[in-house]
């Protein structure tokens, strides 16, 4: 079985966003969730997110993760694309003091990586039960992947 395609654009200049890092842990997330569809990941800065926020969601200001989920009829297929700010990264980290994020902006990123797939993948965080059963399935898959991919990140 061919892996799907992820593709990676990086928009900002905040951190310096390993490519590989972020392909396989898309593809681990959709191995986990057996889903063979291909997704695009971009990194913004919170000016652009906040414009993607505001003009898509109707919410002035910046926010961590914005999906857009493709629909059957699109053509070239895939998920949809995620969308990053790393800009909001660097903020947040410091929230995430424990393992395995460490308060490092470059993991909250891949945190961010995790979440917006598993929203492409029907999974939301709009009520308490749906978010915590959604941010279980999100540490799990970090952890797991970290495990066996982080020493090297």
């Amino acid at each position: 079985m061919t892996a799907p395609e992820v593709s990676i654009v990086n928009d900002q200049d905040r951190l310096s966003i390993s490519a590989d890092a972020v392909v396989s842990l898309v593809r681990h997330v959709l191995d986990a969730e057996s889903c063979v569809e291909g997704v695009e990941v971009a990194f913004v800065d919170d000016v652009c997110q906040s414009d993607l926020h505001l003009r898509f969601l109707g919410v002035a200001g910046p926010t961590d993760v914005i999906t857009f989920p493709l629909d059957d009829d699109t053509p070239g297929g895939g998920l949809g694309e995620v969308v990053i700010s790393t800009d909001t990264a660097v903020r947040q980290a410091a929230d995430h003091p424990e393992a395995p994020i460490d308060g490092d902006p470059n993991r909250e990123v891949l945190l961010y990586v995790v979440h917006g797939v598993l929203h492409l993948l029907g999974y939301d965080d709009l009520d308490e039960d749906s978010a915590a059963t959604m941010s279980r399935r999100q540490d799990e898959l970090f952890a797991a992947w970290w495990a066996m991919n982080g020493t090297t990140q």
